[in-house]
């Protein structure tokens, strides 16, 4: 019998970002001509933020919801501009509101594409566990205060066995 991945849920969710103004140091970037070309920085989270803004409230709630099924789950969290030194404070963060993920891993795979994301996935997922792929484009830092209006895509799928 081969394996064969099946989406098995996709669900969207428009996200309008808030902003603040902020000072960039070494908290926020790595040196480079275009943070330090900036005249101004701003911090984005979403309208609807989690404790602590970095996630969309109905983002955490899926995220949760896969964690009570009778499958394991495993967890891709794709999110643009991944931190400096392979860091990633919004993957945690997300880990934090939602323990119980056997596997997670912190990716930048780009715009959304359903057929990346699926093949990707295609590589991570394990026999008898649910994965849950969550792309996020939500740009955190941005030198413009104008609001983001951003869908972020949420996916969920399993294994299916074919015979031969």
């Amino acid at each position: 019998m081969a394996s064969v991945i099946e989406l098995i849920d996709h669900q969207t969710l428009t996200v309008r970002s808030l902003c603040q103004p902020v000072v960039p140091d070494r908290r926020h970037f790595i040196s480079s001509q275009a943070a330090e070309q900036a005249s101004s920085w701003f911090h984005h989270w979403p309208e609807n933020p989690c404790s602590h803004r970095l996630h969309e409230a109905e983002t955490l709630s899926i995220c949760q919801t896969h964690l009570i099924t009778a499958h394991p789950a495993m967890l891709i969290y794709d999110a643009l501009f991944p931190a400096a030194r392979g860091a990633t404070p919004l993957l945690q963060s997300l880990l934090n509101h939602c323990p119980g993920y056997r596997e997670a891993w912190g990716v930048h795979s780009g715009p959304f594409s359903l057929q990346a994301i699926t093949q990707l996935s295609s590589h991570y997922i394990l026999p008898g566990f649910r994965l849950v792929y969550v792309h996020d484009p939500l740009r955190r830092l941005s030198p413009s205060s104008i609001q983001q209006d951003v869908t972020l895509n949420i996916l969920i799928y399993h294994l299916r066995d074919n015979a031969r």
